[in-house]
């Protein structure tokens, strides 16, 4: 699995819910106990203070012909916090791909830039792979789930995932 503190694309997303009863969960794991449920209207907004977008499944990416990924190298980790990622200092690098390799689509960032696993480094990559259909080809999606922590104004209530069926990424603010 690869975790961030980050979420997915450009802006502060606007979190609303959509279901009438939504569970909310000591941890952001479906297997973390469920510490409450909310049941408030639909297109309520929720207010979070921190977010994880994990990768339970990476895609896989194949170079066509000789290539190259440029981006920072965040190393062999498994987990990037809010701060790594912003404050961070990460070496640029480019990694040369043989025609014929493979490595791991973790997630798409934002602004055309995605984390890709390569031979067990991570790369935040400048320009994601997945984009440059002359050089590579994309054999899926990974498989993400995301969550965000919940917050009254008597502090944390717990971890609700943002799905379709749960509380939707509504709007982006900027």
């Amino acid at each position: 699995m690869f975790e961030t503190e980050t979420w997915p694309e450009e802006g502060r997303p606007v979190i609303e819910v959509v279901a009438p009863a939504v569970a909310v969960h000591a941890a952001p794991r479906f297997d973390a106990p469920i510490v409450s449920t909310l049941q408030v209207p639909p297109n309520t907004t929720l207010n979070f203070d921190s977010t994880r977008f994990q990768t339970l499944r990476p895609g896989a990416v194949t170079a066509i012909r000789d290539a190259e990924v440029t981006g920072r190298d965040l190393g062999s980790i498994e987990y990037l916090g809010w701060d790594a990622y912003y404050r961070g200092s990460y070496p640029k690098t480019s990694v040369p791909v043989a025609a014929g390799a493979q490595f791991e689509y973790l997630q798409y960032r934002a602004e055309g830039t995605c984390f890709v696993r390569i031979e067990g480094r991570v790369i935040d990559a400048a320009l994601c792979p997945t984009y440059d259909t002359a050089n590579f080809r994309v054999a899926g999606e990974p498989e993400t789930v995301w969550w965000v922590r919940v917050i009254s104004d008597s502090g944390p209530v717990g971890w609700v995932q943002v799905s379709d069926t749960t509380a939707v990424d509504a709007r982006r603010t900027f």
